[in-house]
């Protein structure tokens, strides 16, 4: 998806804004080497706040994405 895009200068951390917490989008994103999912919901503060932890080395993933994947692990021991 992201393979087609340079980052310059290539130390530059990558942010990408989605407009869901796809867990399978957001899975290919951090393998491509991105440092931050943000969504559509997050409000200005918070968009500011991921921009600093990145700026500061750090990874921010959102939390729909964690929660989807536990709905997904119910639904797949209800069904096993």
């Amino acid at each position: 998806m992201i393979d087609d895009h340079e980052i310059d200068p290539p130390d530059s951390p990558l942010v990408c804004l989605v407009d869901t917490a796809d867990r399978k989008i957001v899975q290919e994103l951090i393998q491509s080497g991105s440092k931050a999912i943000i969504t559509g919901t997050a409000s200005s503060d918070e968009f500011l706040a991921i921009l600093q932890l990145v700026m500061a080395g750090g990874t921010f993933v959102p939390s729909e994405v964690f929660k989807a994947m536990n709905n997904e692990s119910v639904a797949y021991q209800q069904c096993v």
